[in-house]
């Protein structure tokens, strides 16, 4: 995997920090972050890593797209910033990491369905059924009941 991540940074050029003035979305961002694509080669979608300039607390902060839609990422322990995106040939991402109040969340499809005997967690991307704990050791669900695949089966 870090030999992927190398060989895109390499092939991207500009897989770092942005130091140009910022975007209208990025106005009062604690830091901007671009990824440019030059040799005409579509990149799949992926993990990306950004070295942040000093720590930040995850749950005070915010991504946002370059049109100023949330966008999910992680704070990793070593302190850099991930996230997860493509980059069409020739095209340029663009994010901005900005002050957010404790608690606000990117908007989410994950749903849950709970039932007398099992619990459902599903997104967009696919579902799965869990049994809801029991004390009867003669009939014991398997520990996974089915799988919802994007598709709907």
């Amino acid at each position: 995997m870090k030999y992927i991540q190398l060989l895109l940074c390499l092939a991207l050029v500009s897989c770092q920090s942005q130091s140009s003035p910022p975007a209208p979305f990025a106005r009062g961002a604690l830091q901007t972050f671009e990824l440019v694509e030059r040799f005409g080669i579509s990149h799949p979608d992926q993990i990306v890593f950004f070295d942040l300039k000093r720590r930040v607390d995850p749950n005070r902060v915010a991504v946002l797209d370059e049109s100023g839609n949330p966008t999910p990422f992680q704070i990793m322990a070593d302190g850099r910033l991930a996230l997860r995106t493509d980059l069409p040939a020739n095209a340029t991402r663009k994010w901005a990491l900005v002050k957010a109040k404790p608690g606000t969340t990117t908007a989410s499809d994950l749903g849950t369905v709970e039932a007398d005997s099992y619990t459902e967690i599903t997104n967009s991307l696919i579902g799965i059924r869990v049994p809801k704990k029991t004390d009867n050791l003669a009939n014991t669900p398997s520990p996974i009941q089915g799988l919802r695949y994007r598709d709907g089966t």
